[in-house]
């Protein structure tokens, strides 16, 4: 028998029947996904997707490098030459309900979806904005250069980012970055699934997989 399962796709909410193939919209491109989660009912794919187990890699001592004028994250990927996955977008929002900085982390492939960060902090979507490069420099960072190590703001990490080992991270100096960063060690922060669904994602409890139209 098949069974109705609420999924929530990038905050659009749908129904999916069990085996079956259904499309939704992410950042105005159509996906399709066939099947949906038995194991945990009320729970979407999207809550479970990782793309990535954690590594068993070891953590090795963080320590900073210099990047002179390299702020993006094919910049320092290439100038470090590392992948963009192990390089960690880290940005600076503005929660204006509660008037408090927040920092968002995802992978340096990722892209963060400001949906589930208003979700995740109880606000509406017109209460949330990219701080300004003054507010960057208020809260001890440097634009461009953004990290969370020492820095005293509310942080939210993306499940995927809590699994990675001997991260790149910005230093909050300007110019500088740091490597070998891990989460636990170095920083630590509320850890939640708020990055952007993309093609290939698949959901490890049913397997079901977000495949491109």
């Amino acid at each position: 028998t098949l069974k109705d399962y609420a999924v929530d796709f990038d905050g659009k909410a749908t129904i999916l029947k069990e085996n079956k193939l259904i499309q939704f919209e992410i950042n105005g491109k159509t996906f399709k996904m066939l099947g949906g989660c038995r194991n945990i009912q009320g729970r979407s794919c999207e809550e479970h997707i990782v793309y990535e187990k954690e590594t068993d890699e070891e953590m090795k001592d963080y320590s900073l490098v210099s990047t002179p004028r390299q702020k993006s994250i094919e910049e320092v990927s290439s100038f470090l030459n590392v992948d963009t996955k192990d390089v960690v977008k880290s940005m600076v929002y503005i929660d204006m309900f509660n008037n408090v900085p927040v920092l968002v982390m995802v992978r340096g492939d990722r892209n963060v979806n400001e949906i589930k960060v208003v979700n995740a902090l109880g606000i509406a979507e017109h209460e949330l904005r990219l701080a300004t490069y003054d507010e960057i420099i208020g809260i001890g960072s440097v634009e461009g250069f953004v990290g969370p190590v020492g820095l005293n703001v509310k942080v939210l990490v993306d499940s995927e980012v809590a699994m990675m080992k001997n991260i790149v991270v910005g230093a909050n100096q300007k110019d500088a970055h740091l490597i070998n960063v891990n989460f636990g060690r170095d920083f630590t922060g509320e850890v939640l699934q708020i990055r952007a669904t993309v093609e290939g994602d698949i959901c490890p409890i049913c397997g079901a997989r977000v495949l491109d139209s």
